[in-house]
C-alpha cells in the first residue's frame, strides 16, 4: 500500500477537520482507496509552522490545538518555514491548500498552488479564488507536470462541491443490498476519479505567509 505525504497549508476549521476524518477513517479509507495518508508539514500563521518528516499522528496534532491552541509543543525537524518553503521543502506528495485569499487576486492561493504544481506535487485547494480566478490554467498547469489539481471543499464558505454531480451523485454498488445508492463520501485519493481531497469539516497573511481557513471569517473568501 501506499503511504502519501502531506502537506497542509493553513490549520483552520477545514484544516482540523480534515485531520479529524484522517483520525476517523484514515484506516476504512486506506482500505478502500489502496492508499494511506499522512501529515508531515503543517504551515499556520497562527497555529505555527512544523515539518517533521516521518509525519504525525492525526490525534497528535487535534490534541496540541485543543490544548494549547497551537503546534509549538509539537517534534519538529524544523520549524517557521513560510508557505512556499512548506512547500517546496518538505518531502510531501500532495499539498492540500486552506490559507485566506484575496477577494480580488486570488492570492496567495493562486501562487501556493502553481508553487506545488512547478515542484510535481499533487495539490488540492478549498480556496474559490484558484477555481473562479485560474482553474483552466492551474488544470491545463497539472497535466503539463503531470500531477492532479483539485478544487473541493465541504460546509466551508459556500465552495461548491465541483465534483458532486460527476462521482457523489452517480451511484454506488452496495455489497450489502446489491442495489445503488446515492450518497456524499470523502475521498483522498490522488488519482483517477478519487482525485481530490477533501473534507466534510466544517488576519490576511501576504504571499509567502502560512493562513487559515475558517467559514466564520467575514470579508474573506
Amino acid at each position: 500500500m501506499k503511504t502519501y505525504r502531506l502537506a497542509l497549508i493553513g490549520f483552520g476549521n477545514v484544516g482540523q477537520g480534515f485531520v479529524q476524518i484522517l483520525k476517523d477513517y484514515g484506516t476504512s479509507l486506506a482500505e478502500e482507496s489502496g492508499a494511506a495518508f499522512r501529515v508531515v508539514a503543517i504551515c499556520d500563521a497562527q497555529k505555527g509552522s512544523i515539518y517533521q518528516p516521518e509525519g504525525y499522528e492525526p490525534q497528535q496534532l487535534l490534541d496540541a490545538v485543543q490544548r494549547d491552541g497551537n503546534l509549538f509543543s509539537l517534534p519538529a525537524r524544523v520549524r517557521n518555514m513560510d508557505a512556499l518553503q512548506t512547500i517546496t521543502e518538505s518531502n510531501a506528495d500532495i499539498v492540500a491548500e486552506m490559507s485566506f485569499t484575496d477577494l480580488k487576486t486570488g492570492q496567495p492561493a493562486i501562487s501556493y498552488v502553481e508553487t506545488a504544481i512547478k515542484n510535481k506535487k499533487h495539490v488540492v485547494t478549498t480556496n474559490k479564488g484558484p477555481a473562479a480566478l485560474a482553474y483552466q490554467g492551474l488544470k491545463e498547469l497539472a497535466a503539463l507536470y503531470g500531477v492532479e489539481f483539485g478544487v473541493e471543499g465541504t460546509v466551508m464558505s459556500g465552495t461548491p462541491a465541483l465534483r458532486l454531480g460527476s462521482e457523489a451523485l452517480q451511484g454506488r454498488h452496495s455489497k450489502n443490498s446489491g442495489h445503488s445508492q446515492r450518497h456524499h463520501e470523502f475521498y483522498a485519493h490522488p488519482y483517477g476519479r478519487r482525485g481530490n481531497l477533501r473534507s466534510r469539516a466544517p488576519g490576511s497573511p501576504g504571499p509567502g505567509l502560512c493562513g487559515s481557513r475558517s467559514h466564520r471569517r467575514r470579508g474573506r473568501l
